[in-house]
């Protein structure tokens, strides 16, 4: 029976999820599941993204299985941004490696938007994925030598990565150290 929401694998033609303040007037049929409080769908904000051996489905989860992409390059307990941004690091490092060689090229941008979850694609960070090798490194290199003082650090990403990719450098640092948010 269900507990607070029901998901049906195909409602109309879609999947989709009832969300149910009580059980009252609902049945069960052939191709849904039911659970307790927190859907299992893409879009519910209380979801952690994780989902049996799947470090972040996007899409349901269901009795443990993703149903829909799984991002395996994904570090347990990722929002979906970061989980898109280790994907798109993976894909930048291995798949388009060789369209993604100094930083920025347009070519590196088109191979992981185009192998990447379409999710991925529609968050802000997605425009900086050409910039992502180039800009982790100066990122990594520049925290450990200047990590403390903020117009160093800044100083150092400029001198380490092409002049298209600071913006990007500057999101991806404030994505992993908070502490230079206001200095972007």
């Amino acid at each position: 029976g269900c507990e607070y929401w029901t998901y049906t694998d195909s409602y109309r033609g879609a999947p989709v999820c009832f969300l149910k303040s009580s059980c009252k007037g609902g049945k069960v049929s052939y191709g849904s599941t039911s659970g307790s409080k927190i859907c299992p769908y893409a879009g519910s904000e209380s979801r952690d993204g994780s989902c049996g051996s799947c470090p972040y489905c996007i899409g349901p989860c269901v009795y443990g299985s993703c149903q829909g992409n799984c991002i395996p390059t994904a570090k347990a307990g990722s929002s979906l941004e970061e989980a898109c941004l280790y994907e798109a690091t993976s894909l930048a490092t291995n798949d388009c490696s060789g369209q993604c060689v100094e930083g920025g090229e347009p070519d590196c941008q088109d191979c992981i938007s185009n192998a990447i979850p379409a999710d991925c694609t529609k968050l802000a960070i997605s425009k900086c994925s050409n910039c992502l090798i180039v800009s982790g490194k100066a990122v990594y290199k520049c925290w450990k030598k200047d990590g403390k003082n903020a117009a160093k650090f800044l100083l150092c990403l400029n001198d380490n990565i092409p002049a298209k990719c600071i913006k990007c450098a500057c999101k991806i640092a404030c994505k992993r150290h908070p502490f230079f948010c206001k200095h972007c």
